[in-house]
């Protein structure tokens, strides 16, 4: 049995590792092994267990009256084969067993379509990550992003509990792939998308293909459940008292920040220095009113805040006060008339 199990069930499947450890014996290299394939991804353990779940299902399963008739059947067709060779004879025997071992396991999976896998992915300030999900999906993180991911039988959803992430996503018309942010969801219609959840609101923008949004409280579709749809190159605003207007996305912030940067394009520093401040421990705040209001352009790589006080010094005189809480701005006597291009 130990031999067709590992014929049937790839070794280095849930499946697969569920039935070699339990046919045994355990030596140290095996253990190492499966510890490896555990450490591999977050994903195998939560496989793992489901596995195991489903074993124990199958025992209650066994007890079914219908499920009894197909094991008795099952049964049956292995003793009834015959043939002159002892090793076919033992082969067929044994795939007799794995028959009812699949009758069994067919009925354990209608009770786990029920259930659900659940995964959270994260990441730290200035950090980002790309994930592939279980449909082959994918998820990158920017920084200090939480996200929770929820597949059920007939759903896939995923909470952004904060922070920003980009989601291309695998069509699956059996399975809607929806992302809640603040209350609002997403749909995604075949796409590539991006959100921003921030605390003035959450911002959506396409990439390519289509989505439905469905914002909280919305007052131009209360109670109609109705969506706005966005396709590519378009993004909108939501918070729970609004909707903006569909406006042409900025793409190109986008893109940076997949490859480590972060760009302004004609910002206000106030608007700049939010952004900035989101990838570093040490926030940098404006202690002149007067400079909130300066426009800059450029690009930066992530956790280059010396490259970025240089260039504000350079075109506008700025000095920069270092503390341990943060780092203050304040005006001095240079002429700030121009923008910033690093």
């Amino acid at each position: 049995m130990r031999d067709l199990l590992r014929f049937v069930l790839p070794r280095r499947s849930a499946a697969g590792w569920f039935a070699r450890l339990r046919a045994g014996p355990i030596t140290p290299r095996l253990d190492a092994k499966y510890r490896r394939w555990l450490a591999a991804d977050p994903a195998n353990e939560v496989k793992y267990e489901r596995q195991e779940l489903a074993w124990e299902l199958a025992g209650e399963l066994s007890k079914d009256d219908e499920i009894s008739v197909l094991l008795a059947e099952a049964q049956r067709e292995a003793a009834e084969t015959t043939t002159p060779r002892r090793g076919r004879r033992q082969l067929l025997m044994l795939a007799g067993a794995a028959a009812s071992l699949g009758a069994i396991a067919v009925a354990a999976s209608f009770y786990l379509g029920s259930l659900s896998d659940e995964y959270r992915y994260s990441t730290a300030v200035g950090e980002q990550r790309s994930v592939v999900l279980p449909d082959q999906s994918r998820i990158v993180l920017n920084t200090s992003t939480q996200v929770r991911v929820i597949y059920k039988r007939n759903s896939r959803r995923v909470e952004i509990e904060q922070g920003e992430a980009t989601f291309s996503v695998a069509h699956d018309a059996s399975r809607p792939f929806d992302v809640v942010a603040a209350h609002g969801t997403t749909r995604a219609i075949g796409t590539e998308f991006n959100i921003l959840s921030a605390p003035t609101g959450v911002t959506v923008s396409v990439l390519s293909g289509t989505v439905a949004i469905t914002p909280p409280n919305d007052p131009r579709h209360t109670g109609s459940g109705d969506a706005v749809r966005l396709t590519r190159g378009e993004e909108l605003t939501y918070s729970n008292s609004l909707v903006s207007a569909v406006r042409p996305l900025n793409a190109n912030r986008i893109q940076e920040w997949h490859v480590g940067r972060i760009a302004f394009d004609d910002l206000p520093l106030s608007q700049a220095l939010a952004e900035f401040n989101r990838y570093t421990w040490t926030p940098i705040v404006i202690r002149d009113a007067t400079l909130s209001k300066l426009r800059v352009t450029g690009i930066f790589r992530i956790g280059e805040t010396d490259a970025l006080l240089q260039a504000l010094n350079t075109a506008f005189g700025i000095r920069a006060n270092h503390d341990a809480a943060a780092i203050e701005l304040r005006a001095s006597e240079a002429d700030a008339g121009t923008p910033a291009r690093p």
